[in-house]
């Protein structure tokens, strides 16, 4: 991808829409969930009906998809300057600066009124401020020029600058969730939650996507048939199955 000079927008944008095939694997994944529990119980129809009712009211629950409307644009900021920091800097150095969003976290979390200052999450922080120190002195000790990749730039401030931005909205992201679902898993269906931030990174996006490649700040040619399968294999294994 970075030999084919394939933009950041691109690769962040197939990533972030394929999240919307957790919906339909979630209607399907409750239908037949739905069918075995009545042919093993003996289940009526008419519950049958209710129940599976009930499954197509999580699917289209408002709270989460006014939550993954918020979400989406949070989640592809963190994921687009973290790409972008790649092709500017080390990836050792972008690795490093991006684990600093624990500390945005805490401070804005704090902040908000949504995270509690303990000695816990401080010495949480504090562990974390440490092995990104470790990490940074053992990776100045045996040199950049091997991790920079074939897309780096000479401005590696920017790709400094663009890996703090990502770790800041991945603390936004993190901070999100936890304020649109206190009680976590209990009170969301996270591939559904997931499946609609890809629904409206398609919805969104997709026009954004299409001005880029008609006005040529996204190379079209670059998009060959191998590197759009490696797009969609890198999307589904670092975004869909990871996440």
């Amino acid at each position: 991808v970075e030999t084919a000079s394939v933009g950041s927008f691109t690769v962040t944008f197939a990533g972030t829409s394929l999240f919307v095939i957790y919906l339909p694997i979630a209607y399907c994944y409750d239908k037949l969930k739905l069918a075995w529990r009545m042919k093993s119980s003996g289940t009526s129809t008419y519950e049958g009906l209710s129940s599976l009712h009930e499954h197509k009211n999580q699917l289209l629950d408002y709270r989460t998809i006014k939550a993954a409307l918020v979400l989406m644009p949070l989640w592809f900021g963190a994921n687009f300057f973290y790409n972008s920091s790649l092709c500017n800097t080390s990836v050792g150095a972008s690795t490093i600066l991006s684990g600093t969003s624990a500390s945005f976290t805490l401070l804005i979390g704090s902040f908000l009124g949504i995270e509690v200052v303990n000695k816990y999450n401080v010495s949480g922080v504090i562990v974390c401020l440490v092995g990104i120190i470790l990490i940074g002195l053992d990776a100045s000790s045996e040199g950049t020029d091997a991790d920079t990749g074939t897309c780096t730039k000479s401005n590696s401030v920017l790709g400094d600058f663009y890996a703090l931005v990502s770790a800041f909205f991945y603390a936004l992201y993190a901070l999100w969730v936890r304020y649109a679902f206190p009680d976590g898993d209990k009170s969301v269906r996270m591939e559904i939650l997931f499946g609609y931030v890809g629904f409206f990174s398609i919805l969104f996006l997709g026009p954004v996507f299409v001005l880029l490649l008609l006005t040529k700040l996204e190379d079209p040619s670059s998009l060959t048939p191998q590197i759009i399968l490696f797009i969609i294999g890198n999307g589904l294994i670092n975004n869909v199955l990871s996440d």
